[in-house]
């Protein structure tokens, strides 16, 4: 870690590397995949001191695992 400027047990968080797990779970029609990577990028954004921008990302991805539930009821019950 030292060689690459990095020191052991800093927190590094790569936006771009959410953003792109993101457009792969969405390619791939899987959406619970998506929840669980806006997950991750809140707790990364809540670690760099973004609060505000970590709450709307993990409100995005509640809304959406809630609305994943709703439609999974809904085919269950022949809706």
């Amino acid at each position: 870690m030292a060689s690459c400027g990095v020191e052991k047990g800093a927190y590094v968080e790569a936006e771009g590397l959410y953003e792109l797990a993101w457009d792969m779970y969405v390619q791939a029609d899987d959406a619970r995949g998506a929840v669980r990577i806006e997950l991750g990028r809140a707790e990364a954004q809540l670690k760099r001191g973004l609060r505000g921008e970590a709450l709307r990302t993990a409100r995005g991805a509640l809304e959406l695992a809630l609305d994943l539930h709703q439609a999974s009821r809904e085919i269950t019950n022949g809706v």
